[in-house]
């Protein structure tokens, strides 16, 4: 049996089972690329150590080859298909990395450079790019979410958009703000041809699709445009970090108009697609405001009474 063939079958077995086993089944996969068509007998510890412990891949991803990887070898293990194989394990990482929340400015110098961005660009125009942007930060939702938008996922007259359901997601529908309700209804006028309502919202100058990793391209080179700092320990903004803004903008509005957070910390995590209700509090510790109130005590310049200009307790001092 070879390494595809035993992939396929526990893939299918792992399926029977209740599983949606998507990003296990894509590290299998990329694994029978790695390895060919060879024997299941004839993967070595050192060959897959070697794809486990990939430098170029982040340490969380290793970790996630690790896990996949190791199920995969036990269930064929046991059942006496190969030699028992032993794998280096890489180091987890410590802390999870940080998001970059974007200000204000920031997220309107993006939306403004994106024509000039793609400007002499033949597969994507700037608007649809802007639309993109403009989407995710309106929204919340995930990079595939919104490219994977369709045109009929757009209701005009109840101004909501629909996300197709995913692999850790259902669908769901959600009402949006009257300022990107225009946007979207002005792109799909710009570049409607006409358009079949089950088509993409978002594809390319030839009608043709838009690929996650060409779209990563290119917001990389737009922040390289508006000269956007890398974090402290050198990473670059993402894309997706502008689903992190989102909820942090929302939490520091929020708490500025005094909202009652514990009926909307939930909401906004249902809102954004999550599986809890509590996951969107991960995000109080980027709202500034939070903490306003409590900075507010500790300042000098709330114009405090200093003991030199209390005359009753200089005269007390006096008289010691």
């Amino acid at each position: 049996m070879t390494v595809a063939e035993a992939v396929s079958t526990y893939v299918a077995k792992r399926r029977e089972e209740g599983c949606l086993f998507v990003s296990s089944e894509r590290i299998l996969r990329f694994l029978c690329r790695d390895c060919g068509e060879i024997d299941l007998r004839s993967l070595s510890s050192e060959r897959l150590s070697l794809f486990v412990n990939n430098q170029y891949v982040k340490p969380a991803t290793r970790m996630g080859k690790f896990s996949a990887v190791s199920c995969f070898l036990n269930y064929w293990t046991l059942r006496g298909k190969m030699p028992l194989l032993t794998i280096q394990k890489p180091h987890r990482p410590t802390t999870s990395p940080l998001p970059y929340i974007y200000t204000v400015q920031q997220v309107r110098s993006l939306l403004r450079a994106s024509e000039k961005c793609q400007r002499k660009c033949e597969k994507l125009s700037g608007e649809t790019l802007h639309a993109i942007l403009i989407t995710i930060y309106g929204t919340g939702a995930t990079v595939d979410e919104v490219l994977k938008l369709r045109i009929s996922g757009v209701h005009s007259k109840k101004r909501r958009l629909t996300f197709e359901a995913g692999p850790a997601r259902a669908a769901r529908a959600v009402p949006i703000s009257a300022d990107l309700h225009a946007a979207l209804m002005r792109h799909i006028r710009a570049t409607s041809k006409p358009r079949d309502p089950s088509a993409s919202l978002f594809r390319g100058r030839k009608n043709d699709e838009v690929s996650r990793n060409y779209v990563y391209d290119r917001f990389q080179r737009l922040c390289k445009m508006v000269s956007l700092p890398n974090k402290t320990d050198g990473r670059t903004p993402r894309m997706l970090d502008l689903r992190y803004t989102f909820a942090v903008h929302r939490l520091t509005h929020w708490i500025r108009q005094k909202e009652n957070l514990n009926e909307l910390l939930p909401a906004l995590s249902m809102y954004m697609g999550y599986g809890t209700l509590t996951t969107a509090e991960k995000f109080l510790a980027f709202a500034p405001e939070r903490f306003k109130a409590d900075l507010q005590k500790l300042s000098s310049l709330k114009g405090r009474k200093h003991w030199r200009n209390d005359a009753a307790l200089l005269a007390s001092l006096a008289a010691l």
